[in-house]
């Protein structure tokens, strides 16, 4: 007996890449995706078809009017036959109409038909018809992060070489907080350093910064125990690790040792773009991105070290306009968050916390 699987498209991808991925649907022999104008409009099957590439063979795609049941019904009735066919719907995408269209033909035919549903957050796939004790699915297969954000549209970029230790960001991240003047010679902050190199590499223009460049550079250097890459210099990537970019990587190694993830399942220092064109955060950097328990979490992390108030508050402000902007793109199934080491998130006449 041929199954087939019945996914509706909507904006929201996660819930048929969840399904796609799970083993129990790995040989169906045909994919039935119930589309509307404006989601193809959009490429949201396509998007979805490249984080799952499937057989062309076995993909059938149907299209129709969003808000018109009797539309959907019809389609149904010419693509889909009654008898000798097993069905497995899952309708957690389109929208009511189209559900309810779905849901009309698929319980009033003679074919072997069971229809899920997923729940925001669940790792269990809802069998809502028949409605039978036990029939519940679990998601055993977790997809990787570059697969839940080829399917809504964005194309990551390959992963980098991780730079230091988490013994050094370690280190770094208890004299930012305790604000420790480690040389001598020279009495600054120890993110005055970072800061100091980063600006230096910039005026100079160059892809690299001599250990000479800066009278104190090899001395800070021996006093973290970072040893260059290359003898005598360091390069652009090194530069912005030890200025900033330490901090979101000390975070990463901590969540995926304490959330125990696999390395697929987390990025730092992420860089995305848009497939097909521009949007508000493409060709942009995010700084953690990690899936757990099948949802997505995106972190902000910045030292946030500035002169004052309005500089702090500025950085803190462009980095949760991204984050509203990743939540408007993946709705419900994304939590968004911030982590700092700044305390001049208030002024200091003790006014509200940032918006």
């Amino acid at each position: 007996m041929p199954h087939h699987l019945v996914c509706l498209i909507s904006d929201q991808s996660a819930p048929n890449l969840l399904v796609l991925l799970s083993p129990v649907f790995q040989s169906v022999d045909r994919y039935v995706f119930v589309t509307t104008p404006e989601m193809e409009a959009k490429g949201r099957l396509g998007h979805l078809l490249d984080a799952v590439p499937l057989p062309t063979t076995k993909v059938q795609t149907i299209v129709v009017a969003a808000d018109h049941p009797g539309a959907v019904l019809a389609a149904l009735t010419a693509a889909c036959p009654l008898t000798d066919h097993r069905y497995s719907v899952h309708i957690s995408g389109g929208t009511k109409m189209m559900s309810l269209g779905v849901w009309t033909y698929f319980t009033h035919v003679r074919a072997r038909t069971d229809i899920y549903y997923l729940p925001i957050g669940s790792q269990q796939l809802w069998h809502i018809y028949p409605m039978e004790a036990g029939h519940d699915l679990e998601l055993t297969r977790a997809p990787s992060v570059d697969e839940y954000l080829r399917a809504y549209g964005l194309t990551p970029a390959p992963a980098v070489v991780r730079l230091g230790t988490e013994q050094l960001e370690a280190q770094l991240l208890r004299h930012y907080l305790a604000a420790t003047h480690p040389l001598a010679s020279v009495p600054k902050p120890v993110w005055w350093f970072g800061a100091e190199a980063a600006y230096q590499l910039r005026e100079s223009q160059q892809d690299t910064l001599p250990l000479s460049a800066l009278p104190w550079l090899s001395e800070w250097l021996t006093w973290l125990g970072y040893t260059p890459q290359i003898t005598s210099q360091l390069s652009a990537a090194e530069v912005a690790y030890l200025n900033t970019g330490w901090f979101p990587q000390y975070c990463t190694r901590v969540l995926q040792r304490t959330l125990r993830l696999p390395a697929t399942a987390i990025r730092c220092h992420l860089h995305i773009h848009r497939t097909g064109g521009p949007t508000q955060y493409a060709n942009n950097e995010l700084d953690i991105v990690f899936l757990y328990q099948h949802k997505l979490y995106v972190l902000e992390c910045k030292t946030a070290i500035r002169q004052n108030y309005n500089d702090t508050s500025k950085l803190f402000n462009q980095a949760l306009q991204r984050l509203a902007n990743l939540r408007q793109e993946f709705g419900l199934h994304v939590q968004a968050g911030f982590l700092t080491l700044s305390d001049r998130l208030r002024k200091k006449t003790d006014g509200p916390l940032l918006p």
